[in-house]
């Protein structure tokens, strides 16, 4: 698969993930300031060869990747990716589910702030 191949197929899973809405936070940030980060790493690589790969649907990466962030406590990525994750067919419970198991596992202060950042996410939708 070339490159403009990977990229193309990365884009329409982003675009896939966004729905209808705009570009999220995460994005403008890095088309400004590291172009080739977005296209190459994060078009080519992660959405085009990781998460278009056939053994996880996109529900089940969204489902892993909302674990990492909750547990990573990566606020920014956390909102985008509920965002995604609801687009990929998650339900607010099973997001809540998500977010309450993974405390468990890591800790409860990053699943508390997980928990507000879902309901914002839940009530402006």
């Amino acid at each position: 698969m070339g490159d403009t191949e990977r990229q193309e197929k990365g884009k329409n899973i982003i675009k896939e993930l966004q729905g209808d809405m705009v570009k999220d936070e995460i994005f403008p940030l890095l088309e400004e300031e590291f172009p080739d980060f977005l296209k190459v790493l994060t078009e080519e690589h992660l959405f085009g060869e990781v998460w278009s790969r056939p053994g996880l649907s996109l529900r089940d990466r969204c489902m892993i990747t909302l674990s990492i962030l909750i547990a990573f406590r990566f606020e920014d990525e956390l909102k985008a990716h509920i965002r995604y994750s609801l687009n990929a067919g998650l339900s607010k419970e099973e997001i809540l589910e998500i977010i309450l198991h993974t405390a468990n596992y890591t800790c409860w202060g990053s699943g508390v702030e997980a928990t507000r950042m879902a309901e914002d996410i839940f009530s402006s939708r």
